[in-house]
């Protein structure tokens, strides 16, 4: 009856109001946890004390540091000395505006969840905007002591699974952050100044297309469809490589990036306000109304944050620079394609030899770049057996 009605009453040039009503009808639905697998000690864990228990351990040393051998040198030098660096860099002072404020508060989602301090974005959307110069004084003033408050770097973590299962293990989930509303707040002011210095340094690379204005799926398609096309239209073979880095925004190395941020000639003031973003960030696991301990969120970025996917690009915008021998590279956040043409003079053999050998080179050069980064992240190895010259065998004509 309440559908009916919506329809009888829908205006005929009024879509927004139609998608936006039937979106709802095709959301997707997670599926509550109800059980987690341990699969060290061979276990099923279902009592709520026992499963935040083991989430826990498992994610507070997930996101724990790792010390290794294969940590860059420079980089560590580069820290112990960072205050001294810092007075290296660009000035280019800046303060936040009405509009910005004002834009960051109205492009909030309209949600009830809520981080720790319990202010959801409903609530916050609800303040009159007479009282936004309030706010702005704030920000301001956090903004010119180089401050950000701690209580705003604690963020409530929820696990929401990949799999259509009410039953599974601690890495089929996907951690998601609720941070304090007032923070998100002032990453959206501060992100409008970080892509302004982005855009003007001309940092992304053109084939990345993730998190970026004017720049999306669509588009990244399209292109990947023309370079695959013409490839066919040579009359000959076209190999595609789609690495998928695991747990990539979780991995992210806070001393790399900030490093490569001095590489870029960061401006001061940029450069600041990450650095007292990242450092001594805590986190704790709601499940089952049930909170565990918190502890430190030593690397990556909050799953959930509009920062932390633009200081993910920002940390991998040299990417497609390492692999030259590729003929088209295509980007999407952490999603990477490779494509490589082949002459169309090649005998069956050398093109297999050929792929084998580039893509042997490729995944060699990933294994590097990967491990001198502080074990950023890995590559999901594509299920199957065979050697690689097998595999392209068995998908060339």
């Amino acid at each position: 009856m309440q559908w009916q009605e919506f329809c009888y009453r829908l205006e005929p040039k009024n879509t927004q109001q139609f998608w936006k009503r039937t979106q709802n009808l095709f959301k997707k639905r997670h599926h509550r946890i109800q059980g987690l697998i341990d699969e060290d000690n061979d276990q099923i864990h279902c009592e709520p004390q026992v499963m935040i228990k083991h989430a826990f351990e498992y994610y507070s040393t997930a996101f724990k540091e790792s010390e290794t051998l294969l940590q860059n040198a420079d980089v560590l030098k580069f820290s112990s000395n960072l205050s001294q660096r810092l007075l290296e860099l660009p000035s280019q002072p800046f303060l936040f505006k009405i509009n910005d404020l004002s834009l960051a508060i109205r492009r909030l989602k309209t949600k009830t969840s809520s981080g720790h301090e319990k202010v959801s974005n409903k609530l916050l959307k609800s303040i009159p905007m007479s009282h936004y110069c309030f706010l702005l004084q704030i920000f301001n003033q956090l903004l010119v002591r180089n401050e950000y408050p701690q209580h705003w770097k604690l963020s409530k973590m929820i696990l929401l699974p990949k799999e259509k299962s009410n039953l599974l293990s601690l890495n089929k989930t996907r951690p998601i952050s609720l941070l304090p509303c007032l923070g998100k707040v002032y990453e959206r002011c501060f992100l409008v100044y970080l892509r302004q210095w982005i855009n003007g340094s001309g940092i992304y690379p053109p084939e990345q297309s993730g998190f970026r204005e004017r720049h999306s799926t669509t588009t990244r398609f399209v292109k990947f469809l023309q370079d695959i096309s013409s490839g066919l239209l040579q009359q000959t073979a076209t190999l595609v490589i789609y690495v998928d880095f695991t747990k990539a925004f979780d991995q992210l190395w806070h001393a790399g990036l900030i490093y490569k941020l001095y590489q870029l000639n960061c401006p001061q003031q940029v450069f600041s306000f990450i650095i007292q973003y990242l450092e001594k960030r805590t986190c704790f696991i709601e499940m089952n109304e049930l909170v565990s301990d918190i502890f430190a969120f030593e690397k990556g970025v909050p799953q959930g944050s509009c920062l932390g996917p633009i200081l993910f690009l920002l940390y991998h915008h040299s990417l497609a620079e390492q692999i030259p021998s590729a003929t088209h590279k295509h980007l999407f956040a952490d999603d990477l394609a490779l494509v490589l043409t082949a002459s169309p003079w090649w005998q069956s053999s050398e093109l297999v030899l050929a792929c084998s050998s580039w893509l042997n080179k490729c995944l060699m050069k990933f294994n590097s770049m990967l491990l001198s980064g502080n074990n950023l992240s890995t590559i999901r190895k594509p299920n199957g057996n065979g050697s690689i010259e097998e595999c392209i065998c068995r998908i060339l004509p």
